[in-house]
């Protein structure tokens, strides 16, 4: 039955919200540390050298960046215009919450019964779960798409004392 998909799949997406709020709490927490201990580090900045302070406050307002970034998909974002959802496609996946958010309730619920405009006798509870599930994909595209930003930040921090050590090298 649909409203047996349409509950499993709501429930599904649920779970892609919680994991993706994981994600970002970890890595606000991983950037909180850093934080704290590159902060710490540039306590004795006298005695550090002058190459070494840029690096860290550098890598500071990367990490202070990407905490931010991680911070700000705990606040609910229905209305996101700056994030692209990408346009439907025949072969979408509609128990996938990254193309589950292209579509309306009702082209959600049509595509669901396979282009055929069924009006069964759970309709309106059916548009009401499809609304749902629409509604939560969009937010769990959000989280991690604000991840996948958020841990680029992140990721620059962690591996930039390579090229740090490359630059220092390379100037002696």
């Amino acid at each position: 039955m649909v409203i047996d998909t349409l509950k499993d799949t709501l429930s599904k997406v649920n779970e892609w919200i919680k994991f993706a709020e994981a994600k970002n709490a970890a890595n606000v927490a991983f950037c909180s540390a850093g934080i704290f201990a590159v902060a710490r580090m540039s306590l004795g900045a006298e005695s550090l050298n002058k190459f070494l302070l840029i690096y860290l406050v550098v890598v500071l307002i990367l990490l202070v960046i990407s905490s931010a970034l991680s911070l700000l998909s705990f606040i609910p974002q229905l209305k996101t215009p700056w994030v692209h959802i990408g346009n439907r496609d025949k072969d979408d996946n509609l128990l996938y919450f990254g193309h589950a958010c292209k579509y309306s309730a009702s082209t959600y619920l049509d595509k669901l019964h396979s282009g055929k405009a069924q009006k069964s006798e759970n309709y309106d509870l059916e548009l009401l779960y499809s609304g749902q599930i629409v509604i939560n994909s969009r937010v769990a595209l959000v989280k991690f798409k604000q991840f996948d930003l958020a841990i680029l930040f992140t990721l620059t921090a962690i591996l930039s004392p390579i090229g740090a050590l490359l630059v220092y090298k390379l100037r002696k």
